[in-house]
């Protein structure tokens, strides 16, 4: 499966029978993650299948990956792409500074995703940071390695 064949939205409450299992499958909170339904980006294949979800919650000025869940690891890739794409627009429309997830997966990593650095983690929404938590982030406004984020001076 490519990209070309696949869509990401918005979820809607049509999709929650196909969310269900799928969080269901990957050991997640299906009772905490149902109220939260309008955080999620859908991604569906051609005959609209859902093939994954991620959450995006947004705290100020700080944007939280979390959930990701997949019917098939093997799209899991193609589908990031084009999550990744809609998160950079949500996070440009939110005026969102910094993401942070707790996914350790390849892809996160190669598009810049790190530890952070502790006066990073004072930017990190105190209804978040949970005991033990390991966090990654990424800067987006004012990184060098993001020049379409650049600050105009």
């Amino acid at each position: 499966m490519t990209v070309s064949t696949l869509r990401v939205r918005r979820a809607t409450i049509e999709d929650l029978g196909m969310l269900r299992p799928l969080w269901d499958s990957m050991h997640l909170p299906i009772a905490e993650l149902e109220p939260r339904l309008t955080e999620f980006q859908v991604v569906e294949d051609a005959d609209g299948k859902l093939v994954g979800a991620i959450g995006f919650l947004i705290g100020g000025n700080q944007g939280r990956l979390h959930n990701e869940a997949f019917t098939d690891f093997g799209v899991a890739d193609a589908a990031r792409e084009l999550l990744w794409k809609r998160i950079q627009t949500l996070a440009t429309n939110h005026g969102i500074l910094r993401l942070w997830m707790q996914e350790g997966t390849p892809f996160w990593i190669r598009l810049g995703f790190k530890p952070p650095l502790p006066e990073d983690l004072k930017k990190l929404p105190a209804s978040w940071n949970t005991e033990g938590a390991t966090w990654l982030t990424l800067q987006l406004k004012n990184n060098p390695n993001r020049p379409w984020n650049k600050c105009a001076h």
